[in-house]
């Protein structure tokens, strides 16, 4: 009665063929390529979604920030309603 691998069919020890390790590289090649294809699209749509904003600066302290937070005033933008009411006393 022989001992060993019912899967390899290797006898008790025996290291595992050259066969069966060509088999096993493969399937893990194959596993790998096809978790990165599967996993590539993914990155694609995140990358389209994003969408670059015009940043400007604040008339009175100079911080940049996007243009939809921004409080604009005819040309000039503001960060904040105290900073356009500063700029506003200042001019009357």
């Amino acid at each position: 009665m022989e001992y060993g691998c019912p899967v390899c069919k290797n006898r008790a020890g025996e290291g595992m063929g050259l066969q069966t390790m060509k088999h096993v590289l493969f399937l893990i090649g194959l596993v790998l390529i096809l978790f990165w294809l599967f996993r590539r699209p993914e990155r694609r749509n995140r990358t389209t979604e994003r969408t670059s904003e015009r940043m400007v600066p604040c008339a009175r302290c100079g911080v940049y920030l996007p243009e939809s937070e921004s409080i604009p005033d005819g040309a000039v933008h503001y960060c904040c309603a105290e900073h356009r009411l500063a700029a506003q006393e200042r001019t009357d």
